[in-house]
């Protein structure tokens, strides 16, 4: 780091960082460890930047009620497979029917076999629903979690 960028100040800001950032805005902090930059831009992350972080195009969706999103999946690829994952609130128990609906059919909209992983003692109900979905174990394990396969028939 040059003498001249070790003595400038980060943008002055009339909140403090966390605040804008807890509030969905963006925050210019110090960027010490990176030795080509001033400052390091924090913000809401957008559709765009995952994919150019990660490489590749999420397909995400989200069950609402109320305005309040209660669940969010989507589909992923990693080590030459194609992963869905599923988070949901206590609340998506009432849309529960129209997640597993739609789960089923986007993965035959996948065209290609779908692999999952829970963790059973977070989710102990996870089993049960990917067995609705057609999911089986492998037999496979990734990070302690027990991985299920959905074919594609």
């Amino acid at each position: 780091m040059s003498e001249t960028s070790k003595n400038r100040q980060p943008a002055a800001s009339s909140r403090q960082p966390e605040e804008d950032v807890a509030a969905g805005g963006t925050s210019r902090l110090p960027a010490a460890d990176l030795p080509a930059a001033d400052s390091c831009l924090i913000r809401p992350a957008t559709a765009a930047d995952i994919e150019a972080f990660y490489g590749q195009k999420f397909n995400l969706h989200t069950a609402v009620i109320d305005g309040r999103p209660v669940a969010l999946g989507g589909f992923m690829k990693e080590d030459g497979r194609l992963w869905v994952f599923l988070d949901v609130l206590p609340d998506a128990a009432l849309v529960g029917t129209a997640i597993v609906r739609a789960l089923r059919h986007h993965l035959h909209k996948a065209g290609q076999d779908v692999y999952a992983h829970h963790d059973a003692a977070k989710f102990p109900e996870a089993a049960r629903m990917l067995r609705l979905l057609g999911f089986k174990p492998t037999g496979e394990t990734v990070n302690n979690m027990r991985v299920w396969k959905w074919p594609n028939s």
